[in-house]
């Protein structure tokens, strides 16, 4: 694992709180606006790339689109 992979999953970790925490689906933007947490402050490419990762390698992040519109969060846990 490289240092980048190591960062990425700690972006993700706090990327899964967060959006826990918002407690909703939201789109990337309505993240970066409402969430309070650090990992908000990233760019749009960077959060959508970590989405991506927590959806595809985790299984912790789902995604619904509505009117072409992407909502993130947390999938629910059996």
């Amino acid at each position: 694992n490289s240092k980048k992979d190591k960062e990425n999953e700690a972006l993700c970790e706090q990327l899964e709180k967060a959006l826990a925490e918002l407690g909703r689906p939201v789109t990337i933007t309505e993240f970066m606006k409402e969430s309070t947490a650090e990992v908000a402050t990233l760019s749009n490419q960077k959060l959508s790339a970590l989405l991506k990762k927590c959806k595809e390698e985790r299984g912790t992040v789902d995604k619904k689109v509505d009117k072409k519109k992407s909502y993130f969060f947390i999938k629910e846990t059996e």
